[in-house]
């Protein structure tokens, strides 16, 4: 392939690092899940991607500093993340209507905080391991973390009511 210019390289390649992450989204076929499932492997499947691909967590990192001038200039970075939301509202939708979730946590309030976790783990893992150590990056402190960004996650998610009795 020729893109012209680095910056067209570094284009594709940042659209393509969405790509991956939202057809790995579109495999769980979260559809014909119930809600709390639903959302618990959404949550679930995004801490592990970003931890098995760091250098996803790099590029969003360098976007940052542009601040997200290439991203801006992406029309399928757009429409790939769009469908990330949607999923999301339906999982709220289907969550409300079962009379799980509220009515006051967006889809996109959840995100972020899926997201922020889940890209925290992976992007200050050296500042943080220097700092207190290792023991929350071997297998046994990523499987804890993932469980209790899960836990935070579907508890802010729940009506109050619900929560216990999960």
């Amino acid at each position: 392939y020729y893109f012209g210019d680095k910056e067209g390289l570094y284009g594709k390649v940042l659209e393509e690092a969405y790509r991956e992450v939202r057809a790995g989204e579109q495999e769980l076929e979260l559809e014909d899940l119930p809600p709390l499932e639903a959302l618990t492997r959404l949550a679930e499947f995004t801490f592990e991607h970003h931890s098995r691909h760091p250098d996803f967590i790099r590029i969003v990192m360098i976007e940052n500093i542009h601040h997200a001038e290439y991203m801006g200039q992406s029309e399928l970075i757009s429409l790939l993340n769009a469908g990330a939301i949607q999923k999301l509202e339906a999982i709220c939708r289907r969550g409300r209507e079962a009379a799980l979730f509220r009515d006051d946590v967006t889809p996109l309030e959840l995100h972020w905080h899926i997201s922020a976790m889940s890209f925290f783990n992976v992007s200050n893992r050296a500042t943080f391991s220097r700092i207190f150590g290792h023991d929350l990056f071997d297998a046994r402190g990523q499987d804890a973390l993932k469980r209790h960004m899960v836990e935070m996650v579907v508890g802010l998610a729940l009506k109050r009511d619900r929560r216990r009795l999960r």
